[in-house]
């Protein structure tokens, strides 16, 4: 079994981590690309205190309207901003819709299974879905569709038009998948930007 590579108190997933062979076992017809490992170490970055401030200048800058694409965990943090930034009148009008990347229940339950992630995660997802939807399709009648990964997600994060904040799930010190990372920034015409939304990454939930 290959070791799995550290930073600090975090451990990176990469090709040759013990998760991609769970995860190629689940799912043979997942991305052929790399799933880890392609970001560049060197981006700028943010960091969590300051997510919501930058991610609403990301939308406020955009000279053009465009969806907003959110890859998320259990959507607790997420759900929260995506209320607020709807009830800003001149950061709405900028949103076409809102696409959600959630795993799927079947990588929930193996993930459980082999404990990497909380009994309670996928009650609190489905919690959050519904908050959303209520507020952005409900509310203001925009547009909200979720999509599943096929595998475990490449990524997380925001992407909207030109503009990227993501960056890779990670382990903590226990072994539990989560996503309290730093998010790094990319702009389209990059390769890593280019590589975020491939439409054959996911499948429209039902």
């Amino acid at each position: 079994m290959k070791k799995v590579q550290r930073n600090h108190h975090y451990a990176y997933w990469t090709e040759e981590s013990i998760n991609t062979q769970v995860l190629i076992a689940l799912h043979n017809a997942r991305p052929r690309q790399p799933l880890y490992g392609w970001m560049r170490p060197d981006a700028s970055t943010i960091r969590e205190p300051d997510f919501a401030r930058e991610l609403t200048k990301m939308i406020a800058r955009s000279k053009e309207e465009g969806e907003l694409v959110v890859s998320v965990d259990h959507a607790d943090w997420v759900q929260r901003w995506i209320r607020n930034i709807f009830d800003i009148k001149k950061i709405r009008e900028k949103i076409t819709g809102v696409t959600i990347l959630r795993i799927t229940e079947t990588m929930f339950s193996e993930l459980l299974r082999l404990g990497m992630i909380r009994q309670e995660f996928i009650r609190s997802l489905e919690d959050n879905l519904k908050t959303m939807r209520d507020a952005v399709s409900g509310r203001y009648g925009c547009p909200f569709t979720i999509k599943e990964w096929k595998s475990f997600p490449l990524w997380h994060g925001y992407v909207f038009e030109n503009e990227a904040f993501v960056n890779k799930w990670s382990l903590n010190s226990n072994g539990i998948v989560h996503v309290a990372t730093d998010l790094k920034f990319y702009r389209r015409g990059s390769v890593e930007f280019d590589s975020l939304s491939k439409d054959e990454y996911f499948v429209k939930a039902p």
